[in-house]
Order: C-alpha cells, then sequence, then structure tokens
C-alpha cells in the first residue's frame, strides 16, 4: 500500500543529445502509475519513481511500442509527455484507500491482451493481467506499520508475483523475503533483480577525483527526506556528539521533500550544536551535484522501508566516502570495508562507523575512490540492457517492425 508523496514538481529533460522518436508501431503498453504529473494534470513531479517510469517509457517508445500511462487526478486530463508517450489522468482520490476503484476504472479502458506494467504491486489489485509486469521497489512495509497493514501489504505483494508475467526488483532484499515467506510457491522465474540506475547526463561533467579526498574541513552530507525511516532523528542524535569530537567537522542536511524538517531543525538548535557547524536545506534536481561534490562523507542511516537507493548511488558515483546501514537494498550497493561501510541501523553502530571516517582520512579517500568505481555498475545504459531483456522473454515485446534497434 503506497503512501502519497510529498515532492517538488520540476521538468524531467530529455537526456542531451537524444534524438526524437520517429512514430511508434508496436502494440501499446498501459502503464499504472501512482502520480508522474501533479494531481492537477499541470506539472512532472520529480521523485524516483517517476524518474524510473519516464525511463521505461522512453526504451518502450524507442522500441516501437507507444505508451499510455493512467494516473489518478483531481480532474480528468489527457497530455503528452513526449511524442509516443501519453499521461491520462482518471479521476480519483490521492489515497491507498482508493487504489482498488482506479485499478477497477482504468482497465475497463485497457483491451484484454494489451501488455500492462504496474508501477507499485498495489496497482496491480484487484485486476492484474496475466502479460504484465510489476515493478516492486523495496519492501516498505518493515517498519513503522502494524500487524493489519504489514498483512495487506504481504497480500498485495503475493497477489501482484502470482498474478503477473514478471516482477521487476529493485534489490534482492525482496526475493529472498518473497521465497522465505512462501517457499513452496513456485515463483522464482517471475523474479527479476535490476537495481535502481543513476544516469550520468543529469550531473554534468564526470567527476575525475572522489570527493572523500577533498582537502581541509570535512562535511558530511545527509541526501534525504526529512522522515523518520530514513534515519532524521539518528542523524540528530550523534551529530552533536560527533561535532564536539571532531571540531573540523561540519553537517549538512540536505533533506528535499518530507514532514519533519522543521521539527529536525528544532532538535539540532536544542543540542546546542553551533549554527555554523550544520545547515539543513532543500536544494533541486539541478543543484544535488554541489551536495555531492562538496561533501567528503554521506550517511543513509535509513531504519526501514528501502530498495537501492539513489541517494546512495549518487553519492558513490561522486566519490563520497558512504555510512549505511544494511536495512532494504542497500548491502546490493555497499559492499562492507571496500566501497563503504555498512552497520546496523542503530544510533550506537552508525556513530561507530561515522567515527572511523573521520579520524582517518586514508580510509575515507580509499572507500571514496572504491565506491566511485562501483557506481559504474549502475549507468542507465546497462539498466536498459536488462529492463529491455525482461521486456523481451516475460512480455513478448521486442523492437518492432520498422524500428531501429535501442542503442545502450
Amino acid at each position: 500500500m503506497s503512501t502519497t508523496l510529498d515532492l517538488p514538481t520540476v521538468v524531467l529533460p530529455t537526456p542531451p543529445g537524444a534524438t526524437q522518436p520517429t512514430a511508434p508501431r508496436g502494440a501499446t503498453v498501459h502503464v499504472l502509475a501512482w502520480r508522474l504529473y501533479d494531481y492537477r494534470g499541470a506539472e512532472l513531479t520529480a521523485g524516483g519513481l517517476q524518474r524510473w517510469l519516464v525511463e521505461l517509457a522512453r526504451l518502450l517508445v524507442a522500441m516501437g511500442h507507444p505508451v499510455h500511462v493512467h494516473q489518478r487526478a483531481e480532474r480528468p486530463f489527457r497530455r503528452e509527455l513526449e511524442p509516443g508517450i501519453v499521461v491520462e489522468g482518471h479521476r480519483g482520490a490521492a489515497r491507498a484507500t482508493s487504489t482498488p476503484w482506479f485499478n477497477l476504472r482504468v482497465h475497463r479502458a485497457i483491451p484484454a491482451n494489451a501488455p500492462v506494467v504496474y508501477m507499485a504491486e498495489d496497482l496491480a489489485h484487484p485486476i492484474c493481467r496475466p502479460r504484465s509486469l510489476v515493478v516492486q521497489h523495496g519492501i516498505w512495509w518493515d517498519g513503522e506499520y502494524g500487524w493489519l497493514r504489514t498483512r495487506l501489504a504481504e497480500f498485495l505483494a503475493r497477489h501482484a508475483v502470482k498474478q503477473s508475467a514478471a516482477t521487476v526488483c529493485v534489490d534482492t532484499n525482496f526475493g529472498n523475503w518473497f521465497r522465505a515467506r512462501w517457499p513452496d510457491a513456485g515463483c522464482d522465474h517471475k523474479l527479476h533483480f535490476v537495481p535502481n540506475f543513476l544516469d550520468p547526463a543529469q550531473w554534468g561533467p564526470a567527476p575525475t577525483t572522489p570527493a572523500a579526498a577533498l582537502p581541509g574541513r570535512v562535511t558530511v552530507c545527509f541526501p534525504r527526506r526529512s522522515e523518520p525511516r530514513r534515519g532524521i532523528w539518528l542523524m540528530a542524535e550523534i551529530a552533536p556528539r560527533l561535532a564536539q569530537r571532531f571540531p573540523s567537522t561540519d553537517f549538512r542536511f540536505v533533506v528535499g521533500s518530507g514532514y519533519h524538517t522543521e521539527q529536525l531543525r528544532a532538535r539540532l538548535q536544542a543540542s546546542g550544536l553551533g549554527a555554523e557547524r550544520w545547515r539543513i536545506e532543500a536544494l533541486p534536481m539541478d543543484r544535488m551535484r554541489e551536495a555531492y561534490a562538496e561533501s567528503q562523507i554521506a550517511v543513509i542511516p535509513t531504519l526501514c522501508g528501502e530498495g537501492t537507493s539513489l541517494s546512495a548511488i549518487e553519492a558513490m558515483y561522486f566519490g563520497c566516502a558512504v555510512v549505511s546501514t544494511w536495512v532494504g537494498g542497500l548491502p546490493n550497493l555497499i559492499q562492507d570495508g571496500d566501497n563503504g561501510l555498512l552497520t546496523a541501523p542503530i544510533a550506537t553502530s552508525f556513530e561507530g562507523a561515522l567515527t572511523q571516517l573521520l579520524a582517518d582520512r586514508s580510509l575515507r579517500v580509499r572507500l571514496g575512490t572504491r565506491a566511485m568505481a562501483s557506481a559504474g555498475l549502475y549507468g542507465l545504459a546497462r539498466w536498459r540492457e536488462r529492463i529491455g531483456a525482461v521486456l523481451g522473454e516475460r512480455l513478448g515485446l521486442g523492437v518492432a517492425a520498422g524500428q531501429p534497434a535501442e542503442r545502450a
């Protein structure tokens, strides 16, 4: 059961140098999504799920398949995002409880044999077409929820995997959980591990040296939404202690969207940590480069609800020394002691790992250098290849007649 995202609205540009796609010739692929445009249908919404959806749609169009995205809206709308990609808004409330009605309404407009993509497992209920792909963005019900909501999430996950042709999992955590929960389900052939990606074209010139090697004062960057599950209270607890032990260390909270920013500010102010030693800011996507490039250390102190974090991949790309918990899909990205440090999701363990990095510049540089090299595993070109293989194998979607083959 997804939750409504509170995200800034920005334009998701076509990558530099990309050619305009020709008119698609293959079967139309219908996509059910929580939100691509805002609920007024006015502006695009920026977020990891939205970036994933846009790149999937661009890949399908390049293969010769038009894409019809369905989302909820205050009032019906229909817009062309790019040639071959249409977004239709269906009247519906932005609440998880309205999802089944949205699912039923949209399926009335989708031909029976059309390929369908569900951008979350709850969107595949009650109807989940046999020729469909479900995108599982990470287990979100491993904390903060009671028994009833957790059981409902498990039911929706099992329904989606069993009824669809394939489930793309952004981490191995979901597949392992599913196999442990239902060992006799016989669904291993349906589960496909495709981690999240980074598009280098969005970030400007590739970094030549790791950010971890920056001289001078050390900046610890928290590039996460201001939500408890993302570890804001853990960082609010340990930052004042670390600042006292390491006078040349500053803390930068780049919180983006979230509901606890002012509470975080109040807690840091009450801690006695000097205002010159920390800052809280929300940066648009086109300025996130500076947050990573100017920080020797990036922290991903997730407590629950994590896939293969885009923040972690981005920090690795810039060569930050990353400290992460072993929650969700983070161990798919970070190998402890090789390209970062992994800890238990508790303050004492996380503080200990961060202390190691603050005390040892050579360790920071070594981990940042390895992180920079590891980030190449999560490029957009490789993601396209892996998603394209799933689309062909499980949904029978290949390059349509008359279309040029997709180039990485």
